[in-house]
């Protein structure tokens, strides 16, 4: 079932950056942190892992996503022909465009989707969740990558992309790393839910 192929990719791909997280603070106590991404949140001013900080905002982070994922089951038939009868590219173009009958052209706006058939917005509304979620998910496991190779080979995403533009800051670095790999996981999300919806 595609609900449950979005679970896991959400838990293993959070728990997996967690460990990562964990691990490479933790080692990095007495010794200058080589972990490219932005953990302030995490840390003291000494640089010392602040664990509970990390369970809580895991944990708060988790449980709203599995919660949003209570929506997809009530349509879970209709959401499981759609993903087999739609591609990741049918889907992002259902989901936010609609033809204007008028003029023929195609507005911005995912409160006006087109419907066909079995196709609503409370479906392509769980499709959706499904999809961020395990896609956030698989964004998370690349950023363990990313952890494991900041500490190990001292040049992960992060340091790559800072390499190429020196002057940005962290923060902005982070959030453009994370929607490129956001971008470039979803098509593989979706593969996954369409082999699970077989």
């Amino acid at each position: 079932m595609p609900i449950v192929v979005a679970l896991m990719l959400l838990w293993i791909g959070s728990l997996l950056d967690m460990a990562s997280t964990y691990y490479v603070l933790s080692a990095s106590i007495g010794d200058e942190i080589r972990i490219r991404e932005v953990n302030q949140y995490l840390t003291n001013s000494d640089g010392d892992l602040l664990l509970v900080n990390m369970f809580i905002i895991n944990g708060v982070f988790l449980f709203a996503l599995s919660l949003a994922m209570m929506f997809p089951p009530k349509n879970r038939k209709m959401v499981k022909k759609y993903i087999q009868e739609t591609g990741y590219f049918t889907h992002v173009k259902d989901g936010l465009f609609i033809s204007n009958k008028k003029d023929d052209l195609l507005i911005l706006n995912k409160n006006l989707v087109r419907k066909e058939d079995f196709v609503s917005r409370r479906v392509i509304f769980s499709v959706s969740i499904l999809m961020f979620a395990g896609t956030i998910g698989g964004v998370r496991f690349l950023f363990s990558i990313n952890n494991l190779m900041e500490y190990y080979v001292h040049s992960g995403f992060m340091s790559l992309f800072l390499g190429v533009f020196p002057a940005l800051h962290e923060y902005i670095a982070l959030t453009i790393v994370f929607l490129l790999l956001y971008k470039v996981s979803s098509p593989f999300t979706y593969l996954l839910l369409r082999l699970s919806a077989r």
